[in-house]
C-alpha cells in the first residue's frame, strides 16, 4: 500500500503491526487490522509498504485505496 506521508512510513518496519485507516470525505474507517509490515520503500513523496494480509483484507485495502486517504496506526511491540 503507498503511504503519502513519508514521515508515517519512515517510523514503521518490517515486523510491525499496524492498522490501515480509510479516510473518505464523509467518514473514516479501519480498512485492514492487524496487518504485518513485510518491507518498505521510502522516498520524499511518501512510502510503500509490503504487508501480510488475508484476501478479504487485501480486497479491502484495494478499494480504500482507490477512494479514500490512507493512513496508519501502530501497534505497541
Amino acid at each position: 500500500m503507498r503511504v503519502e506521508d513519508a514521515d508515517a512510513a519512515g517510523l514503521v518496519a518490517a515486523g510491525d503491526v499496524i492498522d490501515v485507516l480509510a479516510a473518505y470525505e464523509t467518514h473514516a474507517e479501519t480498512a485492514a487490522e492487524r496487518v504485518t509490515v513485510l518491507t518498505k520503500a521510502q522516498s520524499d513523496e511518501g512510502g510503500l509498504l509490503v504487508l501480510a494480509t488475508t484476501t478479504g483484507q487485501a480486497a479491502s485495502l484495494a478499494r480504500a485505496q482507490a477512494g479514500a486517504r490512507l493512513s496508519i496506526a501502530i501497534h505497541p511491540r
